[in-house]
């Protein structure tokens, strides 16, 4: 099908007013300003309100931070405390523990023996507190008080004396019949409730050995006496080789199964800290009974004041001995009764019950004496009669 243009439309086209062109080319630019003159309007609202996001953002980011600042300051401030706190304990705790070394310290220089009425012990005692955990109040709270007067803290002190127990690194755990004085440690444990104690007593002796599980060096006579690996080649204040020692009752823990009630208990008579010089009162070095002679103890008797000491040291030695001879002494002594002088100083002569000087005066002056002897080196014994009272 053939078409054909119509010749009448060209003209029109061709021949369209410029004017209109220019006056629908006004309205379109007419309305393009119109459309242009509403965009301001639009964009004031839309800034307002992203504003007011920011500031509400801006709002709680700053109290986000107060916050976070806030709770931080008091976490710092708490912490603080309890560094003032714990520190104050701890100083005052210290305070404690001084106050007792001074009160031993004291005591050590008055006297070489100590007993349970000495201040050591009797200042700290009380009702108030259960410090060992044993289920009964054995101490007092003690003040702490500062430059104003004013009660800053309290302590609570408990002092034992350790060397009356048994040390757990000179125990043994099958002590030989013939090892005079030596502890049987499965025996302690018993005592303490421990379940398998001898088992635990062999794992505790073991530990002390070492690896190599032998007293001392193994296979080497440590001590010179002619034996290898004796159970007294073991010294826990002198190591040898690869031995080993406990410094806290608590250790024993890593090696046997105990409870903490177990462990307390066995405190009560078990420590690591408890040694003995082994010498007497004027730091002479002991004598031991089961190991004496006859003649050795007989020196400990007189020096004692035994009323017999000559029979006495016989009888403890013959029943020690494995032999059947019977022990021997020379006894070679001589009684010399005071006699009567007359007065001397504040002393008098008196003849009831028996003869003899006595005084009333406390703190008097000594009472002296002359009498004549053979020449010759003595030992004196000063003794009083029966049913009289001596010294002040």
């Amino acid at each position: 099908m053939k078409t054909r243009s119509n010749p009448s439309l060209h003209p029109i086209i061709s021949r369209f007013p410029f004017s209109l062109i220019a006056r629908h080319s006004s309205l379109i630019t007419h309305h393009s300003s119109l459309a242009t003159a509403h965009w301001p309007l639009i964009t004031r609202q839309s800034e307002r309100g992203i504003a007011l996001l920011i500031v509400i953002s801006l709002l709680t980011v700053v109290g986000v931070i107060g916050v976070a600042f806030m709770f931080s300051m008091y976490l710092e401030t708490q912490a603080t405390r309890q560094f003032v706190s714990t520190t104050q304990a701890r100083y005052i705790a210290e305070a404690g523990v001084s106050y007792a070394r001074a009160l031993l310290d004291e005591d050590a220089l008055g006297s070489r023996i100590d007993d349970l009425g000495e201040t050591w012990l009797t200042a700290h005692q009380g009702g108030d507190v259960d410090v060992d955990e044993d289920g009964e109040l054995d101490a007092q709270w003690q003040p702490v008080i500062d430059s104003r007067q004013e009660t800053v803290g309290r302590y609570a002190v408990k002092v034992t004396d350790e060397s009356g127990k048994v040390n757990l690194n000179a125990a043994q755990a099958t002590p030989s019949p013939l090892a005079l004085g030596a502890w049987n440690l499965t025996t302690l444990l018993e005592a303490g409730g421990l379940a398998n104690a001898a088992a635990a007593a062999q794992a505790i002796e073991a530990y002390r050995y070492g690896p190599d599980q032998k007293p001392g060096v193994a296979g080497v006579d440590d001590d010179s006496d002619g034996s290898i690996d004796e159970v007294d080649e073991y010294q826990p204040l002198a190591l040898i080789g690869d031995d080993r020692y406990f410094e806290s009752l608590e250790e024993i823990a890593s090696i046997i199964t105990i409870s903490d009630d177990e462990l307390r208990k066995l405190s009560r008579w078990a420590t690591v800290y408890s040694w003995d010089l082994n010498v007497a009162i004027a730091g002479t070095a002991r004598v031991n009974v089961n190991t004496a002679t006859a003649t050795e103890l007989l020196t400990v008797l007189l020096d004692a004041g035994v009323e017999d000491p000559w029979q006495a040291a016989v009888n403890m030695a013959d029943y020690v001995d494995s032999d059947f001879e019977m022990s021997i002494v020379t006894k070679s002594s001589t009684l010399y009764l005071i006699p009567d002088q007359g007065d001397l100083g504040a002393w008098t002569w008196t003849n009831e019950p028996e003869n003899h000087y006595a005084s009333d005066e406390l703190d008097g002056a000594t009472l002296s004496w002359l009498l004549s002897v053979p020449s010759g080196s003595y030992r004196v014994r000063a003794l009083g009669l029966s049913g009289t009272r001596i010294g002040d």
